[in-house]
């Protein structure tokens, strides 16, 4: 990952989200996704109402699932602009 043109290791981009409790991190005014926090946050929720006795159509691995192609469409939609690509 590139941060004010700066290539950052993976090493450093880990130390820069590690414990991070927030969905977002702000660094130099500019706010970056914790993706895996918002993904842990959506399923602590999906149990939650499960627990209340809502009803889902999904069941949580198909839940999970969908998390997980919404963080890579929005990846691929970050990875788009950078280059200058419009969607």
């Amino acid at each position: 990952m590139e941060m004010y043109g700066k290539e950052l290791s993976n090493n450093q981009l880990n130390q820069l989200f590690y414990n991070e409790p927030s969905e977002t991190k702000n660094i130099n005014h500019t706010s970056f996704s914790n993706f895996k926090v918002w993904e842990k946050n959506c399923l602590r929720n999906y149990d939650d109402c499960k627990s209340l006795g809502y009803k889902s159509k999904l069941s949580r691995e198909d839940f999970k699932e969908e998390i997980k192609q919404i963080i890579m469409r929005q990846l691929y939609r970050t990875y788009e602009r950078r280059f200058g690509f419009i969607l």
